[in-house]
């Protein structure tokens, strides 16, 4: 994503911020990091962030703000992008959450949590495998029988353990600090510095669904 121009990046999480909220209705769950459409707030969808100390919620925009006199511009270099990372951390946490409920969030048997963080940012191969399950449906907080609260009390959910700050660090680290290079020719994104290389269909936000198919298969 970080080669993406502030436009494309901003349809993109466009997109990918609507069909969570469609998967999260259909499932009857409360997402905890609620996405505001961008119906309900101007332009671009927020999402929301509820500190844990306080519990005031603060909007974050799912989007960034960009000179369109400069539509070259990629997002790696925009200046001022923590909020712009915040949103998109909490976004990754909220589908890997979605999946953990469906007991479809199985990222590593390591105990290395840079892995599942790293997991948690291939956005578009998560939201394919929660729309293309069939087991999804059978836990919600709607259902008497699969609520998420008893089924967690009686260990029937394993503990989900992925912290926003964990991915909040990794994105920064792909942003600040980490330069990909992506290699047409070969389909590789190269994640230099980091724990492991990439192919571009697996890659980190990438929302061309055909190509996450057929990384699946």
């Amino acid at each position: 994503m970080i080669e993406s121009t502030p436009l494309h990046a901003n349809i993109q999480l466009s997109y990918t911020s609507h069909l969570l909220s469609i998967l999260a209705k259909y499932l009857g769950l409360k997402l905890p990091n609620e996405i505001i459409p961008s119906s309900r707030d101007g332009g671009h969808p927020c999402i929301r962030r509820t500190s844990t100390a306080t519990r005031k919620t603060t909007k974050l925009q799912l989007s960034v703000e960009y000179d369109p006199e400069k539509p070259e511009l990629k997002l790696k270099d925009l200046q001022g992008l923590d909020p712009f990372i915040e949103a998109l951390a909490l976004l990754a946490w909220d589908v890997a959450w979605v999946l953990w409920t469906q007991n479809l969030w199985h990222p590593s048997k390591s105990q290395e949590k840079s892995l599942e963080s790293l997991e948690a940012c291939r956005l578009a191969k998560n939201l394919y495998r929660l729309s293309s399950s069939n087991k999804i449906g059978r836990i919600s907080h709607s259902s008497t029988l699969g609520f998420i609260p008893t089924l967690e009390a009686n260990e029937e959910l394993s503990p989900f353990t992925l912290e926003v700050g964990d991915v909040r660090s990794l994105i920064s680290k792909f942003f600040n600090e980490g330069k990909i290079e992506a290699d047409i020719d070969d389909g590789q994104w190269d994640m230099l510095g980091d724990v492991e290389e990439l192919t571009k269909t697996e890659g980190w936000i990438k929302l061309n669904m055909n190509t996450v198919g057929r990384s699946e298969r």
